[in-house]
């Protein structure tokens, strides 16, 4: 009886440890599964998260190519095909290792039927909608309006066979990318699951945001100051006889008609008087007639060939060297006016090196040219940029190009006649006549009503809230009217149009996100930045981003002002006040764009920055008021710190080419969905 018990315990003992065994083999069969969905899942997961990064790529890439391609619709739209292709490719997922047939690469296509087959994902051209239009009525639904109301930021597909939509706009691409049909992602336990193989997919939009830009340019007597130095910036009558240098760049006629073929009808001494200008009014006719002491002493001599070499461009200047244009124009909406000038036109060789025209005035063109050549690549990006050069008024009808699009007439206008490389005569007849885009003597300088006029420009633009919208002045800082229209050579009136000027920026181009970005030049207020330590790194010297970001922020430059107004405005020492308006360029996050002179070193443009870093290594970082503590050096600052000259030894020209850069830097390209 025992022995049957005993083998009873026995049997079930083994049943009990055969069902434990199978209990455990199942459950580890369970855990395998669950540990190979887990692995599954995750695989998918990261997956699908680097499908939605191929799908941002191709679209990214696809739209800044389409942009930068020349050409008719149909290039522009192959090679952004290309392009997504390239950067979906690029994008590699972890579930490419599992394809069931990989290594065939990307093949994207486009909406057009004529595209080639999508196997891997297509893109679509079309509008992104980030404000809603002015009306709904009769526009495309779903997107800008469904129903005729707006539902929101959109996207708007373009269809590419219609030859009527391929004539808009592109701002946008989607692209939808996904896995091959035929090369599906191979699960590891999917038959566990119920499913072997998985499709992937992600769609993502990019659009871009056009640069909306107003240069402003100071084209007052201030800016032909360092060639053509106006009367009452020269010390007077008795200056000019013993150091003869007092000119202008251009000369307004008192009723005189111009010669043939802009013939200077003037001559020699005495046919000629001249309309305004100057302190006192009317000095143009003794600077430009003045010989009473012999021919030797005259200010301006007959022929440049007469100039007993060497002389200095910015000393001595000729009659035959002007010009005779006639121009009519309207001012703040008034009567049809009709006036001639002489325009200095001379170009050729100097002692100095080539002279092409006044300064800084040229160097301004320059700069603006450069800045319209830079957009002109981009012909179809939706960007759009506007000239006004402007004095005492900022309403003349043709010193006024409206903002538009590269390929525009008057884009392309404005392109031509500040073209310094390539002027010829015909493009200098254009400048002259026909835009008169040169300083009128009597001319003061309206900074408030410049700006405002600006702002209006901007903001008038139907597409205005969905751009980056920014304004560039060009000028010394000196600006000498008020919005009501009083203009003064006095202290008491710069700073009541300093403060006029100040309030637009930092309230309605602050409220309006408009950015204020100056380029600051002239011999008056020697613009220049701060050589100070690092705070961050004592071994280097500081940036103005820096600066911008310390807390409080700190001033780049130093409006501390010693010489007198009267002083500096006659030709004698420095005004810094002007600088102030760094102030303005930092609330708006906008930029600092001095032009200076290059640094020298035995006597020839160079890079100097290693010597700068090295006093500012050895200068202790600290604060003084709401300056940084700064650092000197003997060569190249004052006393204060002052840097008034370019560290890396650039040109002037140069350095507005680089500043170019930096307006445009921002990448204009983002993801919107």
């Amino acid at each position: 009886m025992k022995h049957v018990t005993r083998h009873r315990s026995m049997f079930s003992i083994n049943r009990e440890d055969g069902t434990v065994l199978m209990v455990v083999a199942i459950l580890g069969v369970v855990l395998l599964v669950f540990a190979g969905l887990a692995i599954d899942t995750t695989i998918n997961a990261t997956s699908q998260s680097q499908m939605r990064y191929r799908a941002e790529f191709a679209a990214l890439g696809a739209l800044r190519k389409y942009h930068e391609e020349p050409g008719d619709y149909a290039a522009k739209l192959e090679a952004a095909r290309l392009r997504a292709e390239e950067m979906a490719g690029l994008n590699l997922s972890i579930a490419m290792a599992f394809e069931e047939n990989p290594g065939q690469g990307q093949e994207i296509g486009t909406s057009a039927s004529s595209s080639p087959s999508a196997e891997t994902g297509v893109i679509i051209p079309g509008i992104w909608h980030r404000q809603p239009p002015s009306d709904c009525a009769g526009q495309p639904s779903p997107c800008p309006c469904d129903g005729g109301v707006w539902k929101g930021a959109c996207f708007q597909e373009i269809d590419l066979d219609d030859p009527l939509q391929q004539s808009l706009t592109v701002t946008a691409f989607r692209a939808d990318v996904y896995t091959r049909s035929s090369s599906p992602i191979r699960r590891i336990f999917g038959g566990l699951a119920g499913a072997a193989t998985l499709q992937l997919s992600a769609s993502a939009t990019a659009s871009v945001v056009p640069y909306h830009g107003m240069l402003l340019l100071d084209i007052s007597r201030n800016s032909q100051f360092e060639t053509h130095v106006p009367f009452e910036q020269n010390g007077g009558l008795a200056k000019m006889i013993y150091q003869p240098s007092s000119s202008e760049s251009a000369w307004k006629l008192d009723g005189t008609s111009c010669l043939a073929n802009n013939g200077n009808p003037c001559g020699t001494v005495g046919v000629c008087t001249f309309d305004g200008g100057g302190e006192p009014p009317g000095m143009q006719n003794a600077i430009y007639n003045f010989n009473t002491l012999g021919p030797a002493l005259r200010i301006i001599p007959d022929t440049r060939s007469s100039i007993l070499a060497p002389q200095r461009y910015i000393t001595k200047h000729a009659k035959d060297d002007y010009q005779c244009f006639e121009t009519t124009y309207t001012e703040d909406g008034g009567p049809s006016r009709t006036e001639r000038y002489l325009v200095d036109t001379f170009r050729g060789a100097t002692v100095d090196g080539h002279y092409d025209g006044p300064e800084p005035l040229t160097t301004l063109f320059h700069g603006i040219n450069s800045i319209y050549r830079h957009l002109n690549s981009y012909p179809s990006r939706g960007d759009k940029i506007g000239l006004l050069a402007f004095d005492r008024s900022a309403k003349i009808d043709i010193r006024t190009f409206q903002l538009e699009a590269p390929g525009n007439v008057g884009f392309q206008s404005a392109m031509l006649i500040t073209d310094i490389l390539n002027e010829d005569a015909t493009s200098r007849k254009k400048r002259f006549e026909e835009h008169m885009f040169f300083p009128r003597v009597e001319g003061y300088t309206n900074y408030p009503q410049a700006l405002k006029v600006a702002l209006d420009m901007l903001l008038a633009e139907p597409d205005a809230e969905s751009a980056e919208n920014f304004v560039v002045l060009m000028s010394d800082g000196l600006t000498n009217c008020t919005e009501n229209g009083i203009c003064a050579y006095d202290e008491p009136t710069y700073l009541a149009s300093v403060s006029e000027a100040m309030n637009i920026i930092l309230n309605d181009y602050v409220s309006n996100q408009v950015k204020f970005h100056m380029v600051v030049s002239g011999k008056i207020t020697q613009p220049h930045t701060m050589l100070a330590s690092s705070h961050k790194d004592p071994t280097q010297c500081m940036t103005e981003e820096e600066a911008r970001l310390f807390n409080p922020p700190l001033d780049f430059v130093d409006t501390t002002t010693t010489d007198t107004f009267a002083e500096a405005t006659r030709g004698s020492g420095f005004y810094y006040h002007p600088l102030t308006f760094y102030q303005a360029v930092r609330a708006t996050d906008g930029l600092w764009l001095p032009l200076r002179p290059c640094c020298q070193s035995g006597g020839v443009c160079a890079d100097v920055r290693s010597d700068l870093q090295t006093v500012c290594a050895s200068t202790a970082p600290g604060v003084n008021g709401n300056l940084p503590a700064a650092a000197t050096h003997p060569s190249y600052t004052d006393a204060n710190g002052r840097l008034a000259c370019d560290p890396e030894g650039r040109s002037r020209r140069t350095q507005f080419d680089d500043y170019v850069n930096e307006i445009f830097e921002r990448n204009p390209y983002v993801l919107v969905e």
